[in-house]
């Protein structure tokens, strides 16, 4: 939001980085512990997404997951003099479909090592929602989520929970738009 007050383009990039920085912002991190915390979740659920969608898939889908979660914590945010920095919008968009992949089908935590994700069926996106293990680890994301941001633990600067739930989101529904698997689209739902 800070860039895009007045006298925001006096910022590093100028009048470029009033557009590019919906995405760009995911490059830069607030400190070592930062880019550590992100680079764990990425390479945890990142990995997932990237082996389902193929490399370009993949970095175009992490833009607009980028793109759409800091979207939403400008809107909620419209106004502050505040900077987002961090990967974590377009990492919860991962994530998100890490979800729908892992637990598909009966799928766990514990069986996705022993799963090929790259052309399995993904969990439809309703019955996602009644997957208990699903739900669990939602639940447990979330909480530790908005507890983190609420209390500060874990970290010195303010947690974007608006971010990861943009980003989260789009995964969720954008999924199909990128998702390569021959499958019939209409499973996705």
């Amino acid at each position: 939001p800070l860039r895009l007050v007045e006298g925001g383009s006096a910022l590093p990039g100028g009048e470029v980085a009033r557009v590019t920085q919906f995405v760009t912002y995911g490059f830069v991190h607030g400190d070592w512990m930062h880019l550590a915390m992100n680079s764990f979740w990425m390479l945890a659920f990142g990995s997932v997404a990237a082996r389902r969608l193929g490399s370009v898939s993949f970095l175009l889908f992490s833009a607009l997951a980028a793109a759409v979660a800091a979207s939403f914590s400008l809107l909620l945010n419209w106004g502050q003099e505040m900077v987002l920095v961090g990967a974590s919008g377009a990492i919860a968009g991962q994530m998100a479909i890490a979800v729908r992949l892992i637990f598909a089908h009966g799928g766990s935590l514990r069986t996705i090592m022993q799963r090929d994700v790259t052309n399995a069926p993904p969990e439809p996106l309703l019955k996602l929602f009644t997957n208990r293990s699903a739900v669990t680890f939602l639940v447990v994301w979330l909480g530790i989520d908005i507890f983190t941001a609420s209390t500060g633990v874990l970290t010195e600067g303010r947690i974007a929970w608006e971010a990861h739930l943009g980003g989260f989101l789009t995964g969720l529904l954008a999924f199909p738009l990128f998702d390569r698997w021959s499958g019939v689209r209409n499973q996705y739902w």
